[in-house]
């Protein structure tokens, strides 16, 4: 058992600066209990809080990440960030079923906590949740690489994308390196999402299509707020949107990325036979409350067979 004391020696202060000190005392105690909790979330032993005059409190148990409900283990790892985590969390376990860490997909701007030994040793982008890592080969704490195999990380990866409909496009770029050989919904017509059966499909009936890669960004020539971009674009039912991704978590993974355009035009030869490429710079591309949105995007033009 670990036991950390915290306070324990009584200082000489005014009546004032003792009442203030009441006042936040206990938002100030149950904040150095999380950070301690936070800093050794999977450790294996019982670690107990005790500041000045007040209880121990554990804090961590032995092996309760495991089974922590997951508000409470997210709760530990991210007491006091906005930002947002899933509402779920599941298991990533090796082939042999050990358990090796409890994540959930989480989007851009949250990461994953490694852990090494107990204590917090690094991270993996995109994901919530807690995963075992190795333990560093140098001093750099925070630069610990994560347990699972590619296979366990694929495992997770398309069990996280079949246990509930309705993943958005950057979910599913972002994830789609880790199970490359999945058939995902990743590129947009208008509100629809297609996976790649369906996008063969479409392209059949078509003559010509205009790409763009990603969603627009608002720009300063258009003739809209940033925040009415932000809030009400929609997308032009014409256009095809590739998905696009920074890979962060492929590349922390060491997984492949995936050449969206490339495979479209894959899709291309296979439905059209021969094309011709082209980029126009004029092209609307959605709308903002019936204000065009233009950008430059990639058309490719059906050839006749010959």
């Amino acid at each position: 058992m670990v036991m950390l004391l915290w306070g324990s020696t009584e200082q000489s202060i005014s009546d004032d600066a003792r009442r203030k000190i009441a006042e936040c005392w206990p938002t100030f105690s149950n904040d150095f209990r999380h950070v301690v909790a936070g800093l050794c979330p999977t450790l294996d032993v019982t670690v107990r809080v005790k500041i000045a005059t007040e209880d121990s409190v554990t804090v961590v148990t032995p092996g309760d990440w495991q089974t922590l409900k997951p508000e409470h283990l997210l709760n530990r790892l991210y007491k006091g960030s906005r930002l947002k985590v899933p509402d779920t969390l599941l298991d990533l376990r090796d082939t042999s079923g050990v358990l090796l860490g409890r994540i959930g997909y989480a989007g851009s701007f949250r990461h994953a906590i490694l852990t090494h030994g107990g204590l917090r040793s690094g991270t993996v982008p995109n994901l919530a949740g807690v995963v075992l890592g190795h333990n560093n080969l140098d001093l750099a704490r925070n630069e610990s690489q994560p347990m699972p195999s590619r296979e366990a990380w694929q495992q997770w990866a398309e069990a996280w994308i079949d246990s509930a409909a309705g993943h958005d496009v950057d979910a599913l770029a972002d994830l789609h390196p880790l199970c490359p050989d999945r058939d995902l919904a990743v590129y947009q017509i208008g509100s629809e999402q297609l996976n790649d059966a369906q996008l063969s499909d479409w392209l059949q009936r078509q003559s010509a299509v205009c790409v763009f890669e990603g969603r627009p960004d608002y720009e300063d020539f258009d003739d809209v707020s940033k925040d009415n971009f932000d809030r009400d674009f929609r997308p032009n039912a014409d256009i095809l949107f590739l998905p696009t991704t920074r890979g962060d978590l492929a590349k922390s993974l060491a997984f492949p990325s995936i050449n969206y355009t490339r495979r479209l035009e894959k899709a291309l030869r296979m439905a059209w036979g021969e094309f011709e490429e082209s980029e126009d710079d004029d092209v609307c591309v959605g709308d903002v409350d019936g204000i065009d949105i233009t950008r430059l995007v990639t058309c490719y033009v059906r050839l006749a067979r010959s």
